[in-house]
């Protein structure tokens, strides 16, 4: 994929991101209820800037630092992290709130069993997640560009605690509150 057509793609999330900001600060507090607290407002607000400066330093000063290093080299790197961060936003199993600022990067398929060190097959996992992976508790799988899991009794899932813009894509108009 070229840079061209990955920086079209974060744009296009971080204009639904704006969007889903936008909706949920329109959206009376006692509608929202439990679901959208002031804190997931805030923290929408903070992964906004927080991925535009990414996309910034990945693509506008793009340098040509490779980005596919298959089986040369384990380790991601700093590029490539950067690109998980935009991507992911933190651990990718479903329902795990870790951050990606404190999670590792993994491959999939895993590097013990022929993974590459290649941007379209790392993504964020919390250190737990990651190593129950690694030792084959979970397995991993790439779904349209996203990591999803699975405990091998189900379809792999992907995490979607990340992406609140994700969540606001169901129903337009709220439930209706009992009084």
């Amino acid at each position: 994929m070229s840079p061209t057509v990955c920086s079209e793609r974060i744009t296009a999330a971080l204009d639904a991101i704006d969007a889903a900001h936008d909706v949920l600060r329109s959206t009376p507090s006692d509608l929202v209820g439990n679901r959208f607290r002031a804190d997931i407002a805030e923290r929408l607000e903070t992964q906004e800037r927080v991925n535009r400066g990414l996309m910034y330093r990945v693509f506008a000063e793009h340098t040509e630092r490779p980005l596919y290093l298959g089986r040369q080299k384990r380790v991601a790197t700093a590029d490539q992290r950067l690109i998980c961060y935009a991507r992911d936003r933190g651990c990718t199993r479903p329902n795990c709130l870790v951050s990606g600022y404190r999670c590792e990067v993994h491959h999939s398929p895993d590097w013990g069993l022929g993974g590459r060190t290649d941007a379209d097959s790392l993504f964020l996992a919390c250190g737990p997640n990651h190593g129950m992976a690694s030792r084959g508790e979970l397995r991993t799988e790439v779904v349209d560009g996203r990591l999803g899991w699975t405990d091998g009794t189900g379809p792999p899932e992907i995490n979607h605690a990340h992406n609140p813009d994700e969540l606001l894509r169901g129903d337009p108009d709220p439930p209706e509150v009992a009084a």
